[in-house]
């Protein structure tokens, strides 16, 4: 139990195991790119077979022109298909994702500042402009009569400060004795 837990790999280790990795991760894009290359050219190896215009007269120089701009219309139709769908796509996908944070709740969410409505405009707001009712709600406030608080009789301020004074001074100033001004 007092025992310290060893540690599994060491640091030398651990880097070796991660050079290894990356090399293996290098050859493995390396080969994927090497797969991409071949099944593009085998593509186009089917798509557009080789021309040899050697031999040729002009008749037929002009239908394999005419077949050949007839391929690139064909091809260009196809990208063109293809890059709407990637942009419908994109557009959903964007859509979607802005669906996904406001259910979240991701964004921030402003501060609602307090307004001070009357009643009426509360119910306009809450009831919509369809229906026309007023309430008074003040009206219907029980009455309260208020009876005034009965005023105390204020002193003099000066007559306090004196009084207070005097018996400061009695005890700074020596029995009898006046102050030296």
């Amino acid at each position: 139990m007092g025992e310290e837990k060893q540690k599994l790999l060491t640091r030398e280790r651990k880097q070796q195991i991660l050079t290894k990795m990356m090399k293996k991760a290098v050859a493995e894009a390396r080969v994927e790119l090497e797969a991409k290359a071949e099944a593009k050219r085998q593509y186009l190896a089917d798509k557009v077979p080789p021309v040899s215009t050697s031999g040729l007269g002009h008749d037929e120089l002009e239908e394999l022109c005419r077949r050949l701009h007839a391929q690139i219309t064909k091809a260009e139709e196809e990208k063109y298909d293809v890059e709407q769908k990637v942009e419908i796509n994109d557009k959903e996908l964007a859509d979607l994702t802005q669906r996904m944070y406001s259910l979240t709740g991701k964004f921030k969410k402003p501060q609602l500042k307090r307004v001070r409505l009357s009643a009426d405009k509360m119910l306009k707001a809450l009831l919509g402009s369809k229906h026309k009712c007023s309430m008074d709600f003040r009206g219907n406030l029980k009455a309260v009569k208020k009876e005034p608080k009965p005023i105390a009789k204020a002193e003099d301020w000066r007559e306090n400060i004196e009084k207070a004074g005097d018996s400061r001074k009695s005890k700074f100033e020596g029995e009898g004795e006046p102050a030296a001004e």
